[in-house]
């Protein structure tokens, strides 16, 4: 959620002071593995840099329609929100609750000629069971479709592709801690078969090194953890000095003050210099594109009458992801990192 009343203060207290690009422009809050939801403050420069990125990536005018399907609460809005507005695009809005509704998504494409779209994978696998191949193509007026959120598969990206073969296509990654996106990759021809559809290279004036548990790089092809750098960085976590000195660290290959934000995302450098997911090193999911913590939801429930610390310990039985280059212990057997079910981006 958006943390008016952090903002409002900030106003009745430099009311004369000239904005600055360092200063927050919004506070979104995300699940907590403590159940205490982080409040994640963002700058303006670090949002600006991602929307001209945007504007000179995938590109749009005042000829343009941007279609706005996407929750407040969820930061993905915040192109659909603020693009249109930086280059006189129009923009049509969705119903509450419209982005859930693929039929609906589709006859609102058609009725406005939205040229630009955006969804979250499990949103979009539904689009084109729902809607259908033949329905989509016929989608004539959109030139721009971007993913964010969670894993890409590519089967999903495949089947987009084929019905609109036309239309410049991105699969978008970044966390919260990064101003929406922080990296892209561009989709031309995807096998539905391939193992997964990569996140990228990074946007402009940012960063991503794939290193070991030691902030070590890893060699081409190795897992490691991901870790962000750049402009694009938030500023930390809202009144959690502890939590954004655990998570923003000093950057061992930057300049002096540089940082790097630790995302718990496991990767691996491919040969052409982008960046493939294979998951996480905790356990952290996703749905629809929100994060979810577990530990947030077994702290509420170990809150509960008669609950107490079994579900903690039956999750210390089953095992966890294991840290970038070492191999968890699961059932009594051995499995690579990243091997386990794709719990998203």
């Amino acid at each position: 959620m958006l943390s008016i009343a952090v903002w409002r203060c900030s106003l009745r207290a430099n009311d004369c002071r000239p904005l600055r690009g360092d200063d927050a422009v919004y506070t979104l809050f995300t699940s907590g593995s403590t159940g205490r939801p982080k409040g994640v403050t963002l700058s303006h420069a670090a949002v600006l840099n991602r929307l001209w990125w945007g504007l000179d990536e995938l590109p749009i005018d005042a000829s343009d329609t941007v279609m706005l399907k996407t929750p407040a609460t969820f930061d993905v809005s915040v192109p659909e929100l603020f693009a249109p507005l930086m280059v006189g695009a129009r923009m049509t809005v969705l119903r509450d609750g419209g982005h859930l509704e693929p039929v609906f998504v589709a006859e609102e494409i058609a009725r406005t000629g939205a040229t630009m779209v955006h969804f979250v994978p499990s949103m979009l696998s539904v689009f084109c069971e729902v809607v259908g191949r033949e329905r989509i193509a016929a989608l004539t007026s959109v030139r721009i479709v971007s993913c964010t959120g969670e894993a890409l598969p590519p089967a999903v990206a495949a089947e987009l592709r084929a019905a609109l073969p036309q239309v410049l296509f991105y699969n978008l990654y970044g966390p919260t801690e990064a101003a929406v996106e922080i990296t892209y990759e561009k989709i031309e021809k995807i096998d539905s078969s391939a193992s997964s559809v990569a996140v990228g290279v990074p946007m402009w004036n940012s960063s991503s090194v794939v290193l070991d548990s030691r902030l070590h790089r890893v060699p081409e092809g190795v897992a490691g953890e991901l870790y962000l750098g750049g402009v694009q960085l938030a500023r930390g976590y809202a009144a959690r000095p502890d939590l954004t000195a655990d998570r923003f660290i000093a950057d061992p290959f930057g300049a002096p003050g540089a940082r790097l934000y630790r995302s718990g995302d496991l990767v691996r450098r491919l040969a052409g210099g982008g960046i493939e997911y294979l998951g996480r090193t905790d356990f952290q999911v996703k749905l629809r594109g929100q994060r979810i913590e577990l530990g947030e939801i077994e702290s509420v429930l170990a809150g509960g009458t008669g609950c107490g610390a079994r579900g903690r310990d039956r999750r210390r039985r089953s095992g966890r992801v294991a840290a970038p280059g070492r191999l968890p212990v699961r059932s009594g057997r051995r499995d690579r990192p990243g091997s386990g079910e794709d719990r998203g981006t």
